[in-house]
């Protein structure tokens, strides 16, 4: 992710953080349908159902916000709010969950969505062990 936009989301971040929290990892995604398939089907068609949506990790907690439509670097609301280590966090190929809100990592964000996933539960992490590439 272009560092500049991964900065301004941490800042728009900041009021929905607890005083100190650090930000560790930002993954961008979007709702209800994979980039491929956005891709694949007219864009036009699936503009007013995907919803963006950013996924952050800090040192306490992990996050899902809902993306400004208008604006990349717009944070709307929380919509998932766990803390490290009780956080139910399931990742698969192509989207992250935690909770109930699943995300579809755009592309070239698939290593920011791992590593935020390995945050919000170190000790499950360390369980599995490294992925092979």
């Amino acid at each position: 992710m272009i560092e500049k936009r991964k900065q301004r989301l941490i800042a728009a971040a900041q009021q929905y953080l607890e005083p100190g929290e650090q930000v560790r990892e930002v993954m961008v995604g979007q709702s209800s349908a994979t980039p491929l398939l956005y891709l694949l089907v007219a864009p036009i068609v699936l503009v007013f159902v995907v919803r963006p949506r950013i996924a952050m990790a800090t040192d306490r907690h992990v996050y899902m916000f809902e993306g400004n439509m208008w604006s990349t670097k717009k944070l709307n609301r929380v919509l998932e709010k766990h803390a490290i280590g009780n956080a139910p966090v399931q990742v698969s190929g192509l989207s992250l969950t935690i909770g109930n809100e699943k995300s579809y990592a755009l592309l070239f964000q698939f290593d920011a969505m791992k590593q935020v996933a390995a945050l919000a539960n170190p000790q499950q992490a360390a369980i599995s062990g490294p992925q092979p590439a």
